[in-house]
Formats: structure tokens, sequence, C-alpha cells
């Protein structure tokens, strides 16, 4: 009796899958096979979309009149002097795009962060662009990615958090919506390696 007990008891023990029959076996690995397939595309999907969006995003293009009293010691344009053009940037990104000054509004855009990448000089023969799209967008923020660049060549990078802010209040608020639609046409998604 000891002998039957245990030659059952063993027989439960099995893994399940020495239970499987065939059929169950072979529609398992293709089941398997078609949710791997599934999650594949899913995946290249995903990755169209954004390279799809970094395409399709718009950047506005802010030409830069440089000074002589632009240019150092070093014979470049100083680091001061390219955050100004980063900042003359900004200032038509809000005029063009959001069709404020974010000067003079009752609500108006202050900086809460920046950073800044020096990749290359700017020469004072140089024919440089500021380049600004939108890396983020958030409930009451958004950060503003900008480029200085000479033909391909980008030469400084700068990433800006940028928050609404209502002076007569004198407190952060949500970005309004029609401020959201506009800013989703410069939305690129994700910002250079560098930042």
């Amino acid at each position: 009796m000891k002998g039957t007990a245990d030659r059952n008891a063993s027989e439960f023990k099995q893994p399940t899958s020495a239970k499987r029959s065939p059929f169950l076996s072979r529609f398992g690995a293709k089941l398997r096979k078609d949710f791997e397939s599934a999650i594949d595309e899913i995946e290249n999907l995903i990755n169209l979309k954004g390279r799809l969006l970094m395409i399709m995003a718009k950047e506005l293009i802010t030409p830069v009149q440089k000074r002589f009293s632009d240019v150092d010691s070093f014979m470049h344009v100083n680091n001061i002097w390219q955050q100004s053009y980063f900042d003359m940037g900004k200032t038509e990104f809000y005029l063009k795009v959001l069709g404020i000054t974010g000067v003079f509004d009752k609500l108006r855009i202050i900086t809460a962060s920046t950073h800044t990448d020096y990749l290359g000089q700017v020469r004072l023969t140089d024919d440089i662009v500021v380049r600004t799209d939108v890396s983020r967008i958030g409930t009451k923020s958004m950060t503003l990615h900008q480029r200085i660049t000479c033909g391909e060549r980008t030469l400084t990078e700068s990433s800006s958090v940028m928050v609404a802010f209502d002076f007569e209040l004198q407190q952060t608020v949500a970005l309004p919506e029609e401020w959201r639609i506009k800013l989703a046409e410069y939305y690129t998604a994700s910002e250079s390696s560098t930042l």
C-alpha cells in the first residue's frame, strides 16, 4: 500500500511540462512565438512614432547678428553673449509661437533652470542661427531645447525649464491650453545626449 501511495505522490510532483500533451506543447510554443512577434511589432511602432515625431516637429530658426564687442581676447564669442543669443531665440519663440511677449503680459514666462554645453567655438565670422524647439511640456512648465549652429555643426546647446507665472497673483500657474497646443507643434520628444 505504501509503495502505491509513494508512486502516486511522485507522479503528482512531476513538472507540468512532462504531463502536457503534444498538442498543448505545440499550441503553447506557437502562442509564445505569436506573443513575442506582437511585442516586437509594438516596439517597432513605438520607435517609428518617436522618429516621426522628431521628423515632423518644427523648430524656430532665429538668425544672429554678432557684434565686434561679442568677441573676447580668445578671439571667439564669449559665453555670456551666447546666452544672450539664446534669449533672442526665446523672445522670438514667445512672440511667433505663443503670441505673447513673455515679459509685459499678465501671464509671463520665467526661467527656473538652465543648462548649457559649449561644444565648439563661435567665431566672429561664423554665420550662426539659434534653433529652438520644445523637449518637454509639463503642467506648469516647459523645457526649451536650443542650439547655436553654424551650417550643420552644433556649437552650443542649451536646455531651459520655463515656468508660467502670474505676476498679479505672484504664483506659478498651469500652462494655458492654447499654449500647450502650439507647443506640441515644436515638441521633439527627446533632447541631445549631451544635455
